[in-house]
């Protein structure tokens, strides 16, 4: 059977390299980041789902032990990190056995949050080689949904064959004129690809952007041009067939941080202030075209925000009822959750998982960006940024829609930004040398 076959190469890459074994997991096995994949492997095997979990714990279970192993290796930014998202996943785990779970389910929980993936990557990704594999492995999935979206014969990967969420069939056209802003249903678009909801390809499509982007703000070979060029129109493409809010309002702040650098940067070229101001006019210009502004900043009668309205009083309610270890949620139980990350995990496990959560993603993440990393002003700076922001953008409206790919490019971000450093302090200790034996 072929999914005995993929559990077997997943099982052998996690325990070689467990950072490639989760792009294999979040590809093929994972709830929300390879929906359709899991269904129909899981409807192969009756016990892929099982399996596959076991495989994701024995990877977590190995980076535990080389966390351990290498803290002493680790610098005071990377054990902040790491130790912050190892906090609440034990968190997370105690409050479950607290609840009631068994020591089974109280880690199952776990899986659907991207600390996991977080640490994962973090530990084994720290390679130059896995930034290429990240790319990669979005191209993979990105092109995949574009494939599925506009080809009948790739149906069989729409998620929403597997997910009674939609009632519609087809993919809507790209054509501004026959979207309806004001009362957009995402899910009656029908299609979201390969992925669990239309969030999810939304945050997949704004990943592509941020890579495709900040890749041809970089790049300096036809080869890198290309690639970057295709990862933007191929998340553009995608984005018209999610209409996902968070993540592209960060891509569309992060951009325009960028022009704001470029034209107040000090000896930047004439060159660049024509491309900042060229591209802010032709990017109002598009969304204006589109109408696209009203819809990504709607006014308080929008569903969407009466929606998000309740879900933060809901969270609010629980969290106050049951402050410590959070309360019994039953979130998709006729109960709207709270579209924000660190205020649904307080609700759900209590107020050090809620501050963890915040301290770790609003707190040390930006810090790191932009006082270590010190944000657009180094090599791949501004794809961290575009990075980030769209990852907050998901987290603040829609808390995490696909958490592998959540946590794996978070990683990436700090794995980029501490390798810099080392590299920082490798040049600073020969000049220290030299300067000691001149004395």
């Amino acid at each position: 059977m072929i999914a005995i076959a993929v559990l077997m190469v997943m099982g052998v890459v996690a325990c070689v390299q467990p950072a490639i074994g989760l792009l294999f997991f979040a590809l093929l096995a994972s709830y929300s980041d390879g929906r359709a994949f899991f269904e129909i492997l899981s409807a192969d095997f009756s016990y892929f789902n099982i399996v596959s979990r076991v495989i994701f714990f024995s990877m977590l279970i190995l980076c535990f032990i080389k966390c351990v192993q290498s803290w002493r290796k680790f610098i005071p930014l990377e054990r902040m990190a790491v130790g912050s998202a190892w906090a609440i996943i034990f968190l997370m785990f105690i409050t479950g056995m607290f609840k009631g779970l068994d020591p089974l389910r109280a880690l199952l929980v776990t899986i659907f949050s991207p600390l996991p993936a977080f640490v994962i990557w973090l530990t084994y990704g720290r390679q130059p080689i896995f930034r290429k594999l990240l790319i990669g492995y979005v191209c993979v999935q990105i092109l995949l949904a574009c494939l599925v979206i506009q080809f009948p014969t790739f149906d069989f990967l729409n998620a929403a064959n597997y997910v009674a969420l939609s009632d519609s069939d087809g993919a809507t056209p790209l054509n501004s004129q026959a979207i309806d802003f004001a009362n957009l249903d995402k899910l009656a678009l029908g299609k979201y690809a390969q992925f669990h909801n239309p969030n999810a390809l939304g945050f997949y499509a704004a990943i592509a952007l941020a890579f495709g982007i900040g890749g041809l703000l970089a790049t300096r070979t036809t080869g890198g041009f290309v690639l970057s060029l295709s990862l933007s129109v191929a998340g553009v493409f995608c984005w018209f067939h999610s209409y996902t809010r968070g993540p592209l309002i960060g891509i569309a702040v992060g951009v325009l941080l960028f022009i704001i650098y470029t034209l107040f940067r000090k000896k930047a070229k004439i060159s660049s202030y024509f491309f900042a101001i060229s591209g802010l006019i032709l990017g109002i210009g598009f969304g204006g075209y589109l109408g696209i502004f009203s819809y990504l900043i709607p006014d308080a009668s929008n569903v969407s925000v009466s929606a998000r309205v309740v879900g933060y009083l809901n969270g609010i309610n629980i969290f106050l009822e049951h402050p410590l270890l959070g309360g019994p949620t039953g979130w998709g139980n006729n109960i709207v959750y709270p579209h924000l990350l660190p205020l649904a995990y307080a609700a759900e496990y209590g107020l050090f998982v809620g501050l963890l959560n915040f301290f770790w993603l609003f707190i040390l993440m930006p810090y790191a960006i932009w006082v270590k990393g010190r944000g657009f002003s180094t090599p791949g700076g501004a794809t961290r940024v575009f990075l980030y922001l769209s990852i907050a953008g998901i987290a603040l409206t829609n808390n995490v829609a696909a958490a592998e790919i959540f946590g794996i490019c978070l990683a990436q971000l700090l794995v980029e930004i501490c390798q810099s450093r080392r590299a920082v302090a490798r040049t600073q200790v020969p000049q220290l040398s030299s300067q000691t034996v001149a004395v």
